[in-house]
């Protein structure tokens, strides 16, 4: 059979539990070779690590690879898995969270036949800690709405993407912002896309060691603004059907350099925030994408 979806997962080797990972891996047979796993496996040289690694030598499946090696950021680690990956499409999860397969692969499928570039799938949030669970759900075609939806979560989890329009990409190496990054650098050409109001995603929040949860990485999205914004610039000079998202992501980052970063990070954000809502402003009144 022919592999038509690639899932690339990095995997830090301090990661606290595999269950989930090891959950969903468990079952890659059943879908005979539509589906392929690419675990990159980042050493650091720990117990917890070396016992990661065993467990994950542990998984079986002719269609599960393992890369092992020191990559030191989850974007280094993507970036190998997309270099050995072949299929016609591929999307990144993260190793404490749970995807859908069966509705992945038919979400792929309608893809295929409406011949577009990415689908973007709902997906639900369990909170760990609380134990609530919350979805977050494409209800129309609205593609204003649409496009504010996934500004406002623009995990790189829920967006499966076509091969042939990754070439020349690559993520960096920030340890936060640089799956954004990405997915401007992706949307800043015109794309075709198919939003689903199929969940096919479980995101947990509340997980022990969650790089979100971690101060200094969050004030490590302010180096991502100056980028940001030269991408929307590209964007916009390609007329870009992805603009107004891009300007609100651009935007979400501004805000959260404004909320997360020291004094002077602060400053470069709120002149950030201040640029990327103008250009938010100008683009929801040019583009006739509804009330």
């Amino acid at each position: 059979m022919k592999t038509i979806l690639t899932i690339i997962v990095p995997t830090h080797g301090d990661t606290q539990s595999l269950a989930e990972l090891r959950s969903w891996a468990s079952e890659l047979d059943k879908f005979n070779g539509f589906l392929k796993l690419i675990i990159v496996f980042d050493e650091t040289e720990t117990i917890k690590s070396f016992e990661n690694f065993d467990e994950i030598s542990r998984f079986k499946s002719k269609y599960l690879e393992i890369i092992h090696g020191h990559f030191g950021s989850p974007g280094t680690a993507r970036n190998k898995g997309l270099i050995k990956s072949s299929s016609e499409w591929v999307m990144f999860c993260d190793v404490d969270d749970i995807p859908d397969c069966d509705k992945i692969l038919q979400l792929v499928n309608q893809a295929i036949s409406k011949k577009v570039e990415v689908a973007i799938g709902s997906f639900r949030v369990r909170n760990l800690q609380n134990h609530s669970t919350v979805n977050y759900v494409f209800e129309s075609e609205h593609l204003r709405r649409n496009f504010k939806m996934v500004s406002q979560n623009p995990g790189i989890w829920r967006f499966i993407l076509k091969r042939d329009g990754l070439t020349s990409l690559e993520f960096t190496n920030l340890r936060m912002g640089e799956d954004q990054l990405f997915l401007m650098q992706y949307l800043a050409a015109k794309r075709t896309i198919l939003f689903s109001s199929e969940i096919i995603y479980t995101y947990h929040k509340g997980v022990n060691g969650q790089l979100t949860s971690e101060k200094k990485a969050t004030s490590e999205i302010v180096k991502c603004l100056p980028q940001s914004r030269l991408i929307l610039r590209e964007a916009i000079r390609n007329n870009s059907n992805c603009v107004y998202l891009l300007s609100r992501m651009y935007m979400k980052q501004s805000l959260s350099g404004v909320i997360h970063g020291v004094s002077a990070e602060k400053f470069i954000s709120t002149i950030h925030l201040l640029n990327s809502s103008i250009i938010s402003l100008i683009f929801i009144k040019s583009f006739r994408l509804g009330s």
